[in-house]
């Protein structure tokens, strides 16, 4: 789980551009290899509490066993 704000604002980035691209970047830096499992990546602008939200990412992959 990231949180990804703007450098110079503090802020959330709004501009779709921008946000695919650090999308793209984070893929290829995070991707995992050759692995066969993919990585999910949503950008939202809502605020959740951390610790909700990754149960939540667990959930949908079935990760809680």
């Amino acid at each position: 789980m990231m949180h990804v704000t703007d450098e110079e604002t503090g802020s959330a980035i709004t501009d779709p551009q921008r946000l695919s691209l650090i999308k793209e970047l984070l893929c290829n830096v995070l991707g995992g290899g050759n692995k066969v499992r993919g990585s999910n990546s949503v950008v939202t602008k809502e605020v959740n509490h951390t610790e909700r939200r990754f149960h939540q990412m667990m959930f949908v992959d079935r990760d809680y066993e």
